[in-house]
């Protein structure tokens, strides 16, 4: 994952852009914003699903009544494909 960056911080309700790099063949990939809970995750929400594996961008609507917190983004395909982003955070609207 090239975006969102480790330490960025987004804004609930709010686009962002979410851009990755994959290489060789992968099926169709779902975006999914994971909430950090200690050593546990939990998936608040799909923000893109059915992209083209080797698109590299997409802008994605961050839910308004997202909690605050500490979040990664999960890339994931119905291949072999579990990729997650760097660490960031999201601020409540």
């Amino acid at each position: 994952m090239q975006a969102p960056a480790e330490g960025e911080v987004w804004e609930a309700g709010k686009d962002h852009l979410v851009r990755w790099l994959l290489t060789g063949p992968v099926d169709p990939v779902d975006i999914h914003l994971v909430q950090r809970e200690g050593t546990s995750t939990v998936t608040r929400a799909v923000l893109a699903g059915g992209l083209p594996p080797h698109e590299t961008s997409v802008r994605v609507s961050i839910p308004a009544d997202t909690p605050a917190g500490e979040y990664l983004l999960l890339v994931t395909s119905r291949g072999l494909l579990d990729a997650y982003s760097r660490p960031f955070s999201i601020t409540a609207a």
